[in-house]
């Protein structure tokens, strides 16, 4: 089973530079300078990357709408067979060396739930970096400032 450490300590760094507004133009340059390719893109704002993470499924899901990017959901673990003998204990060891990784270039968390559906959060001015346990991966998500939710037709 692999982590992807070091391209989600990359994914942090590029995404906490300054410039990143979450316009839909973003995405692009964040997907040329990450290395990543966008391999299909709705009008509605929605789109599908393939990642250069060294995992098994090397692909990431954005949503947003026709003006902003709203979350950038990517798998920085392998996807595990649900049966998989101590898949509980493998996912809470990789989410650890993540954490870890993290903390060292995003400082103090802000939020922190243990377990098997562990999360950890970094506010950042100009998102939320979260990183969470499902019930076979481990995702990383880059969240607008405002909210995934906080769908704004009216800029």
């Amino acid at each position: 089973m692999l982590v992807g450490i070091e391209g989600a300590v990359e994914i942090a760094r590029i995404a906490i530079e300054p410039d990143w507004d979450w316009s839909v133009d973003a995405l692009g340059r964040f997907c040329v300078i990450a290395g990543w390719e966008i391999t299909d893109r709705s009008g509605s704002g929605n789109a599908a990357l393939r990642t250069n993470l060294r995992v098994g499924r090397p692909e990431s899901d954005v949503y947003g709408n026709p003006r902003k990017t709203n979350l950038i959901s990517t798998y920085v673990t392998d996807v595990a067979d649900p049966d998989m003998p101590g898949l509980g204990d493998w996912l809470a060891d990789a989410f650890d060396q993540l954490r870890a990784a993290l903390a060292d270039i995003l400082g103090e968390q802000c939020r922190y739930e243990p377990g098997r559906k562990a999360t950890v959060a970094w506010d950042r001015p100009n998102m939320t970096i979260d990183l969470h346990i499902t019930w076979q991966a481990i995702h990383m998500s880059l969240v607008r400032p405002d909210g995934y939710f906080g769908i704004d037709y009216q800029e």
